[in-house]
């Protein structure tokens, strides 16, 4: 691979980048070049030492996901820092994924329990109308609306 091919394919790898951030990506391999080639280097040595693009567009496009994602965190930008940095790699799966399907069946189980908790006074008169069993003391109903409150 020559350094012409080289920054082509890493310029297709960043198409995803806008294009200022792009450009300056671009600029930045091409001084290196030019840097490398001036201390008496070719092109295959410098392109040797050099990741493959696909790599390097992945990380810099993950880094980029990753910094937008703390700039704007919603849920879009969150999602596409995600999924660049699933793209990285089995590593990065296991890093990321494993821990945020833990976190995503945790806030499950917590939705759950405030649903239950806020149906709370609505389940105490269900279970007193089909069981013939109406509880008529007060802390029954003033226990079941602070459990509302709490859900």
């Amino acid at each position: 691979m020559d350094k012409i091919t080289f920054l082509n394919e890493l310029e297709q790898e960043l198409d995803n980048l806008p294009r200022s951030e792009r450009d300056k990506v671009m600029y930045e391999y091409e001084e290196y070049f030019f840097d490398q080639e001036s201390e008496g280097k070719n092109e295959y040595q410098i392109i040797g030492a050099l990741e493959s693009p696909k790599k390097i567009g992945k990380e810099i496009t993950a880094k980029n996901a990753i910094a937008s994602a703390e700039y704007r965190p919603n849920v879009r930008t969150i999602v596409r820092a995600i999924m660049a940095s699933l793209g990285m790699g089995i590593l990065s799966l296991l890093i990321i994924l494993i821990p945020m399907i833990f976190v995503g069946i945790f806030m499950f189980i917590l939705l759950l329990f405030s649903l239950f908790l806020t149906l709370s006074p609505v389940l105490l008169i269900i279970n007193g109308f089909f069981n013939n069993n109406f509880s008529f003391a007060i802390s029954n109903y003033l226990f079941a609306i602070s459990y509302t409150g709490l859900g």
